[in-house]
């Protein structure tokens, strides 16, 4: 039953009704059509004197029918509108906020469908919109919002709006709200939020709230913004992490992280999955150091190739390409291993081009950056290497007694103590410290400290405000260990240890080539290149959902590094991310840096109203009939349709009554009975009974359960292909909700920590197993014997048995010497037959991992290794597989007696 006010959006229409009784006339008089006959004789002999009389005029329920025909079109076509959530004085002025920064981009399809049906409503109430973005534009004080209007005006509006590649500004929205006249005191609110806590935001909220009630619009959990720190360059490749918000809901996704070169080819892709309850995943793109040069962009999409906005890439530039650095040698190197240099020159190699010689040797070409082992600086060299400094190089040193004893005062982060930290001997100390974890503001942040890296000699700094300021890493004590300081373009930094292993196990440990690629990564590229004077222009900048596009007139240029030095340019509505700059000289500017934020808003101010833009019912304000009513039009007139068409109704009116009564239930019957069976369809239990399949227990770790899904699926492809089973898509049940008694087979794999069954679920497999399922369970590894037990013991299963070398299972179709896997050796136990009181076990469990060798990727190639490695095992395993199932659909017949001289005429050959 419908309640509510009724509101006609075109009223005008209603005056069509004014010619209904002209059309009851003209009906009226109007004579059906001649009846035609066949004219053979005995045909017209037999109509001679007809049963039936055909009426002169039409009948009165036809002429009723079709009148009431045309009123329902008329009533339709006005647009009537049941509102049945809002009462009548709350229809006020609709005002539409949306965030449209860099975290938008990803829910922006979702959000602007549930808002264009908001608008749909507010088209149907005749209430004016008013539409404002959060963001600024370039050369703007306030964010672009349109004059309050009709929903068509605002509809247009939306449509030219898009997510910029920067963070909102809510000190300019809220002061926007502030200035006179911009909304009117009584509106409802509409907020589409990108669900992240921003600067000044609960300001803007409060403002709101004063002007009237307000809905904050989500997007869906699996549509929530993701951000891509920093890349890192590995022995192996590139190291990404994607970070998302934790929102409280944080279902499993699967995303797809690519490298493209400046063609916009994509070089390396993988999948990255960020778990269930995680915020963070990453993972290594695997490429060869020759060709990690040749990638310029990094970014992450959805699996279906949808964009998640600027957040999401990072750009490269000539700083990323395989860039020289130098390692000052002095002196005899005849015992490289005691050498600094040495170690230096081993720990750069993997990522940079390494020259070796002195400081003059060494400027001479063009460096990024230049790293000391020890010593001091002679005077003659300070001011050469201060002026490459301050172009952009990157000067790394190293302590050592030297440096201890005679100190230096130039080229230095801080100023050091004299005579250094000793007890017992020189500069040393009895306990070795171990390397305190990175802070979060250190240039260091997100690299991971090893065990077993200490220190026991050390050269200290003075302490005082700069030297806190200019720490990099410390030691347990809270001693500084890498300290480090701007100068003009480049940086000074000073490693307190030796980079010989006299004084610290650092050289020795993976932690030191990664430190000292990032910390050379600190420079512009060659000290020559980022000596700039003058301001380097737009290039290419990316858009909202990190697109590259020409840059607008409104984006600057970065400034000279002689007019900002040592500022890191803050992305914004005059320098988005993107590249900068001429050829040979171009930085690359990335909206996410190491220290980016990204925390979700779970917690609104009282009063707001927050949901999900996939909650559609909730967002519908009006219902329109005008649908329904033309649908009932259309549906009489096919009613009318039949019924002309019938002789024997227009003869008899009882007759047409009793047959239209039919069609009219048949039309109404119809759809329920198609819904019955789309609900059928949708209904698993209805399907799988029809079907043949495998099944398989999902174990909820996502790794395990996409090798086991993918290894039933090349397992059911292989027995379309060999034998004559021919096997729906295998289908992945729930042991404690799911009707187990459709499927012949179930394979449960048990991942480590698997805990046993509840009471209720241990009598549901019991129960399959009695009606004649076979249970195979996979413990994917020797070592995980003690899940596979904890499990089995759960399970009210047969007594067990190892695997008889002539048992059935081994001839069922393949001849095999036992049921080999991806794990060779494996035991397989069987259950007694006894147990389904004929020939046939119903337990089948080993630790062979016979999914894992099954498992392949997309293209066909598998995803596991076997162990030991050879393919002849994986075809092995695959026969394993196909014997097990055959057994299961045909039993044990292939025990009688009558297979026997096939099968030893087969072990013959």
């Amino acid at each position: 039953m419908l309640t509510g006010t009724l509101s006609i959006l075109n009223p005008w229409i209603l005056a069509g009704l004014a010619i209904l009784p002209a059309v009851w006339w003209l009906l009226r008089i109007t004579p059906p059509p001649e009846r035609h006959m066949t004219f053979p004789p005995l045909r017209l002999l037999a109509d001679m004197y007809p049963s039936t009389i055909t009426p002169a005029r039409t009948p009165l329920w036809i002429l009723l029918l079709r009148v009431l025909i045309l009123a329902l079109v008329l009533a339709g076509l006005a647009g009537p509108v049941m509102d049945a959530r809002l009462p009548a004085e709350s229809r006020r002025p609709l005002l539409v906020v949306v965030d449209t920064g860099w975290a938008a981009a990803a829910g922006w399809q979702d959000r602007t469908r549930a808002l264009n049906t908001v608008l749909d409503d507010a088209a149907s109430l005749s209430r004016p919109v008013q539409v404002v973005a959060t963001t600024l534009r370039p050369g703007e004080s306030y964010p672009a919002a349109s004059p309050p209007g009709s929903a068509a005006d605002a509809r247009a509006w939306l449509r030219r709006m898009a997510p910029a590649p920067h963070h909102p500004d809510y000190a300019a929205f809220a002061a926007w709200l502030n200035r006179p006249g911009t909304v009117p005191d009584a509106v409802e609110t509409l907020w589409l939020s990108d669900g992240l806590e921003h600067p000044e935001q609960d300001e803007a909220a409060m403002l709101l709230q004063q002007r009237g009630p307000v809905t904050v619009l989500l997007a869906p959990p699996t549509r929530t913004a993701v951000l891509l720190r920093p890349p890192e360059r590995t022995a192996t490749g590139i190291e990404l992490t994607a970070r998302r918000p934790d929102d409280g809901q944080l279902p499993p996704r699967t995303l797809v992280a690519r490298g493209l070169d400046r063609n916009g080819t994509v070089r390396v892709s993988r999948p990255l999955t960020l778990t269930a309850g995680t915020t963070e995943a990453t993972i290594t793109l695997d490429l060869e150091p020759d060709l990690i040069p040749l990638v310029t962009r990094l970014d992450i999409t959805d699996p279906g190739g949808i964009p998640l906005g600027a957040g999401a890439v990072q750009l490269t530039d000539d700083r990323w390409q395989r860039l020289p650095a130098g390692v000052v040698t002095r002196g005899d190197n005849s015992l490289p291993l005691l050498s600094g240099s040495w170690y230096a020159e081993r720990a750069l190699a993997g990522s940079l081009t390494v020259y070796t010689g002195s400081v003059t040797t060494l400027l001479a070409r063009r460096l990024s950056t230049v790293v000391i082992p020890g010593g001091t600086i002679p005077d003659s060299e300070v001011e050469p290497l201060s002026q490459w400094v301050d172009h952009g190089g990157v000067l790394i040193r190293f302590a050592d007694t030297a440096l201890a004893e005679r100190g230096d005062t130039a080229l230095l982060p801080v100023s050091l103590r004299t005579g250094g930290r000793f007890m017992g001997k020189g500069l040393s100390w009895q306990e070795p410290l171990a390397l305190a974890p990175f802070d979060s503001t250190s240039p260091l942040s997100g690299l991971t400290v090893p065990d077993g890296i200490t220190v026991s000699t050390q050269l200290m700094a003075h302490p005082g405000p700069e030297t806190e300021s200019r720490t990099w890493a410390r030691l347990r004590d809270g001693t500084p260990l890498i300290t480090g300081l701007r100068s003009g373009a480049g940086w000074i930094v000073l490693i307190h240890t030796s980079a010989n292993t006299d004084w610290t196990t650092l050289p020795l440990s993976g932690l030191f080539p990664v430190l000292l690629d990032r910390l050379a990564g600190l420079g512009a590229g060659t000290a020559e290149a980022a000596a700039r004077d003058t301001p380097l222009p737009p290039w290419q900048v990316l858009d909202g959902y990190g697109q590259p596009v020409t840059p607008g007139a409104g984006v600057k240029p970065l400034p000279a590094a002689t007019e900002t030095p040592g500022t890191r340019i803050t992305v914004g509505p005059e320098h988005p991310p993107g590249w900068y700059g001429i050829p040979g000289n171009r930085q690359a500017l990335s909206l996410a840096t190491r220290t980016t934020a990204m925390d979700a808003r779970t917690r609104w101010p009282d009063g707001i109203r927050v949901q999900t833009a996939g909650e559609t019912a909730a967002t519908r304000m009006a219902s329109g009939l005008g649908p329904l009513l033309l649908g009932m039009a259309l549906a009489l007139l096919l009613a009318d349709s039949l019924i002309h068409a019938l002789p024997a109704v227009r003869s008899c009116l009882l007759q047409g009554l009793r047959r239209t009564g039919a069609m009219l239930a048949l039309m109404v019957l119809l759809p329920l009975v198609s819904a019955t069976r789309a609900d059928a369809a949708d209904n698993p239990d209805i399907t799988d009974a029809l079907d043949t399949r495998l099944a398989w227990v999902a174990t909820g770790d996502v790794d395990i359960d996409i090798l086991t899904e993918s290894g039933l699926q090349r397992l059911t492809g292989a027995l379309a292909l060999r034998t004559s089973a021919e096997l729906a898509k295998p289908r992945r049940i729930n042991p404690h909700t799911d009707t187990l008694e459709f499927y012949p087979l179930i394979y449960w794999p048990v991942g480590p920590g698997a805990v046993g069954v509840p009471t209720q679920t241990r009598d549901r497999v019991a129960r399959y197993l009695e009606r004649g399922g076979l249970l195979v369970l996979d413990g994917r590894h020797p070592d995980n014997a003690a899940a596979l037990r904890t499990v089995m013991a759960s399970l009210d299963l047969p007594p067990l048995r190892r695997m008889p070398e002539d048992h059935v299972l081994t001839r069922s179709f393949y001849l095999l010497p036992n049921l080999p896997g991806r794990i060779a050796g494996a035991d397989v136990w069987i259950g007694e037959q006894a147990a389904r009181g004929e020939g046939v076990s119903p337990v089948i469990a080993g630790s062979a991992d016979w999914a894992g060798a099954w498992a392949s990727d997309r293209r066909g190639r598998p995803v596991l290794p076997m162990v030991p490695p050879g393919e002849r095992g994986r075809e092995l395993a695959l026969r394993s597989g196909i014997n097990i199932v055959m057994y299961a659909l045909t039993g044990d017949y292939k025990a009688d007696q009558v297979h026997l001289p096939a099968i030893l005429e087969r072990l013959t050959q």
